[in-house]
């Protein structure tokens, strides 16, 4: 095995190839997508070489530890290609683990899939214990349903030709457009949002076709406080996901917070049917 830390632009490449070789491997198995890492990287540039680690073999991507920064905590994910290792599994828990040791004044945060016992088994041993839930959910390209029409005054657009401030910005910083053209499977015409007559932002969805994968990725999407009911999320999401079946993706993904009863609701009607549900885990600083 050839172990190697990149940063920056490299760190980005790097994931990206590895969490495409690993979707190749599996349809289904693994709780991320490549456009998961890279709509993280508008707020963490993986400046630091202690915070990833990347294993190679033959000069193929195996696996990997990447420790995201997600607010004050840390997020820890395991990645591997080949899911079925359980040696390999073990393995790079040591190694996060180790890595961690880094960072002793960071609470840490493990997303692990119900269907990872031996992962489970490692977390609880390692002093994690059970803070909430995450639920994937996966729809055919194509069996998209049509949502509601926008209700009058309000009307659809993408970043495709705009200039001047992101709509994501609000929540995201300034840089977000930067960071977002810096990554190879953003496309401005899949960065979509609903706004009224006076051009105010009311909700947005982004929508990542992987042409290596065959995958399309839902995220984010929201609709603003003031807006909510509307429908106006849903008929959002039904466009995204025709176009990402035109930009040839054949499935397309979306996770969800089950108990966001509303967005949960509104998924399970457009058509997306739950596969995995996931335990978050959380360990204290110290």
């Amino acid at each position: 095995m050839q172990e190697s830390r990149p940063t920056g632009l490299a760190y980005l490449a790097e994931v990206t190839g590895l969490l495409q070789a690993a979707r190749l491997a599996h349809p289904t198995a693994g709780l991320w997508e490549a456009a998961d890492l890279q709509w993280w990287w508008r707020a963490d540039q993986h400046d630091d070489d202690r915070r990833q680690l990347f294993l190679r073999d033959s000069g193929r991507p195996v696996a990997a530890v990447v420790l995201d920064a997600v607010g004050g905590r840390l997020q820890c994910d395991l990645f591997q290609v080949d899911h079925g290792d359980r040696r390999l599994t073990a393995g790079l828990f040591e190694r996060a683990m180790g890595m961690l040791e880094e960072f002793p004044d960071k609470e840490v945060e493990l997303f692990v899939q119900d269907d990872e016992p031996l992962l489970l088994e490692l977390a609880a041993s390692a002093g994690f214990s059970h803070s909430g839930e995450d639920v994937t959910a996966w729809i055919r390209a194509g069996d998209e349903r049509l949502g509601p029409e926008l209700p009058r005054g309000f009307r659809l657009g993408s970043r495709a030709g705009r200039t001047g401030l992101h709509h994501l910005a609000k929540r995201n910083g300034e840089h977000v457009a930067k960071r977002l053209s810096e990554c190879s499977l953003y496309r401005a015409d899949l960065d979509l949002f609903v706004e009224t007559a006076e051009g105010e932002p009311a909700a947005y969805g982004l929508f990542w076709a992987d042409p290596v994968t065959g995958v399309g990725l839902v995220e984010p999407v929201r609709t603003e406080d003031r807006y909510q009911g509307l429908g106006l999320a849903s008929h959002l999401v039904g466009r995204g996901l025709g176009l990402l079946g035109r930009a040839g993706c054949r499935r397309c993904k979306i996770s969800y917070d089950p108990a966001n009863e509303p967005a949960a609701r509104a998924y399970l009607r457009r058509g997306f049917v739950p596969t995995t549900r996931s335990r978050i885990l959380t360990r204290p600083p110290g």
